[in-house]
C-alpha cells in the first residue's frame, strides 16, 4: 500500500512508476495539492476522488 501527497504532476509520475512495478489502484491512496488552475483541468479516469 502506498500513500502519495503532493502536486498533481508529481502524483501522476509516481502512480505511473508504481503501476509499472505491479502496485495497482486498490493499493494507492492519493491526496493532490491543487490550485484553482489545476481544478479546471481534466481528471484521470483511473482514480476516483474520495
Amino acid at each position: 500500500m502506498s500513500y502519495l501527497c503532493g502536486p498533481p504532476l508529481m502524483i501522476d509520475a509516481c502512480i505511473s512508476t508504481l503501476m509499472q512495478g505491479r502496485l495497482f489502484e486498490r493499493d494507492i491512496y492519493t491526496e493532490k495539492f491543487i490550485s484553482a488552475a489545476d481544478a479546471q483541468q481534466a481528471r484521470s479516469p483511473l482514480f476516483k476522488r474520495i
